[in-house]
């Protein structure tokens, strides 16, 4: 799994269905208050399915209704910037066993 900063999409059904099919997982944006800054975070599988996100209908609306809080480029597709991961932690939660009672 590639965890990657995301490109932005609308939380609609049929926006989480388009992107499920490009096989993204874990989506979510945070806000830092203080500074008024957006980060994105996702998991995806394939980068090439990632970036075809860009192309959809739902993504350019998004980017377009985004453009007056979020920096944009000319294109209205989001102003982003690499970052380094510095922590990860997967955790792996299974049922409990019959033999754990």
């Amino acid at each position: 799994m590639i965890r990657r900063p995301p490109r932005s999409t609308l939380s609609s059904s049929s926006a989480a269905s388009d992107v499920y099919k490009r096989q993204v997982h874990n989506y979510s944006i945070h806000l830092l208050p203080e500074t008024r800054q957006l980060f994105g975070y996702a998991e995806i599988e394939c980068e090439e399915k990632w970036a075809a996100i860009a192309n959809t209908e739902i993504c350019q609306k998004w980017w377009a209704h985004m453009g007056d809080v979020m920096p944009s480029n000319a294109d209205n597709s989001p102003v982003t910037a690499e970052t380094r991961e510095v922590f990860y932690i997967c955790l792996l939660y299974t049922s409990p066993s019959p033999r754990d009672s």
